[in-house]
């Protein structure tokens, strides 16, 4: 729980969607509102800088985004800017049949997707794209979201 990330109650996948319950925000995103108007510089350092602390608290955890645009940072009504978006990349990556959960620095490396490189680097998620999710378990998306809000 951390005042510039949304929090997640709950993710679950049912009738072949995957559904995310977090806090109600009364924010925008930045992109509704840069449609409607540019910042003053200060307000874009001000955006940033609240970005940037959202993303050392993640990485203080050892969590890495991977999905910032403008439309998951949020301008919350009373100003202040939130990042969000980060169980929907978390329970994405569970679908598409890896960990998003940072292993310990001791563990053992767990073998790739794709051994061969037939499809290169990355292989996983190419080999995703192309064959399916395989063995993908909607339950461990599930959990991998919620540990990746435990922040």
């Amino acid at each position: 729980d951390h005042p510039r990330l949304d929090q997640v109650f709950d993710v679950f996948a049912e009738g072949g969607s995957l559904w995310i319950v977090s806090e109600l925000v009364a924010a925008r995103p930045l992109a509704a509102l840069l449609a409607e108007q540019t910042l003053t510089p200060y307000r874009a350092a001000e955006v940033a800088s609240d970005v940037l602390l959202a993303l050392r608290v993640l990485h203080s955890y050892g969590w890495v985004h991977r999905n910032i645009t403008a439309r998951t940072v949020l301008v919350c009504d009373d100003g202040r800017v939130m990042l969000t978006g980060l169980a929907v990349g978390a329970a994405e990556e569970a679908l598409c049949g890896y960990d998003p959960v940072p292993r310990p620095p001791d563990e053992e490396p767990v073998p790739a997707a794709d051994p061969n490189g037939t499809f290169g680097p990355g292989g996983g998620v190419a080999r995703t794209a192309v064959f399916g999710p395989g063995d993908a378990d909607p339950e461990a998306a599930r959990r991998a979201a919620i540990e990746a809000r435990g922040v």
